[in-house]
């Protein structure tokens, strides 16, 4: 196991940041062979947290932030310095992971037991099938003012398929605040934004009709809206849905980026953000539309 640290952002007031590659990267993997077939936990992690969270303030507050959400709603965490807080975060996950491991190898020597004295018990699939942990954030946005994550967290535990849940944030790189809808949109944006969602939906995927989207694993589309979980990028705001919040598992995390110009209409106009990103910003013609 080894731990690299490097730079990663400069938290300031400028437009523009330094940017560098993954803070950590690390693993763990613990074994037993009691039910005749080694049983493997795995746990990986890579994160990037801005390095001088400890002496600037605007940094500390994006990194707690960060910190809080890949420990799962920890927010009690205060930066001493990057390196110190990753490998906090680490003991933490792999705490947790050899926490879970010990109660796996005790379900697997209870049925051990139970199998000795001649009973048929089935030994859960998940226990043969090892178990995996992985959590990452990789930088989408790093310029005009804005820093943006993405925060992916994956576990499996037996079973066909894995859940994963991925957090989209941006941060406002001069207060060190995350974004919110609110900071961007004017009152009353829901209805016509989500009117685009379902748009771009529609061209992103070839569809003609709702009826084409029900049919192809889409639901709830009545019930559509601007979802909190978004992000800036490169001129555009993304927001993502879960397997799960309006499509099947099999449709996986379903991205929906929007150009900020077709959203002018309900952006703020004096927000510093939204000038900062539409400053230079051209309005392509757009080939193909689809009306609500």
């Amino acid at each position: 196991m080894g731990v690299a640290l490097s730079l990663l952002v400069s938290c300031s007031g400028k437009k523009s940041v330094s940017l560098t590659e993954a803070v950590l990267e690390d693993s763990l993997v613990l074994e037993d062979s009691l039910i005749g077939e080694p049983m493997v936990n795995r746990v990986s992690l890579q994160i990037v947290l801005p390095t001088d969270a400890a002496t600037d303030s605007t940094c500390g507050k994006i990194a707690e932030d960060i910190l809080s959400e890949a420990s799962i709603g920890d927010s009690t965490r205060k930066i001493v310095d990057a390196d110190s807080a990753l490998m906090w975060l680490k003991d933490l996950l792999y705490d947790n992971a050899r926490a879970d491991f010990a109660d796996n190898v005790r379900t697997a020597g209870r049925i051990v037991a139970l199998r000795e004295k001649g009973e048929d018990v089935t030994m859960p699939p998940f226990l043969s099938q090892g178990t995996e942990t992985q959590l990452s954030t990789t930088a989408l946005q790093n310029d005009k003012g804005v820093l943006s994550l993405r925060l992916s967290a994956y576990q499996y535990s037996g079973g066909a398929h894995g859940n994963q849940i991925v957090k989209l944030m941006s941060y406002d790189l001069k207060t060190g605040d995350r974004l919110l809808l609110e900071d961007l949109f004017v009152d009353g944006y829901e209805p016509f934004t989500t009117d685009v969602i379902r748009q771009e939906l529609m061209v992103t995927y070839g569809y003609k009709s709702e009826e084409q989207m029900l049919m192809d694993g889409f639901f709830n589309i009545q019930g559509l809206k601007p979802t909190p979980n978004f992000c800036v990028k490169t001129d555009t705001i993304m927001f993502l849905y879960n397997a799960y919040e309006i499509a099947t598992y099999s449709k996986g995390e379903v991205e929906v980026a929007i150009p900020m110009y077709r959203l002018r209409s309900v952006l703020k106009p004096e927000s510093r953000i939204v000038k900062n990103m539409m400053e230079t910003k051209e309005e392509p013609e757009r080939k193909v539309q689809f009306k609500p």
